[in-house]
């Protein structure tokens, strides 16, 4: 960032309407596990960057070992 004079800009959207989707999601009124396109283990997370990128992909979770 220094040598390179890069200027990183961040951004936070969508930050007081996360609660409410929470929410939703715990009281059903949104089913959030059809989202989750790809899981992969932690092993295939090289799997998950290529699926990551597929226009396809909506959400492509790494899970935990034992948990995909």
């Amino acid at each position: 960032v220094v040598r390179r004079e890069i200027t990183i800009a961040g951004s936070m959207i969508y930050q007081d309407e996360f609660p409410e989707a929470l929410r939703l999601l715990a009281d059903g009124a949104v089913r959030g596990r059809p989202l989750i396109t790809h899981r992969f283990g932690l092993d295939r997370i090289a799997e998950a960057f290529i699926a990551h990128r597929d226009p396809a992909s909506v959400k492509v979770a790494v899970l935990p070992a034992g948990v995909a």
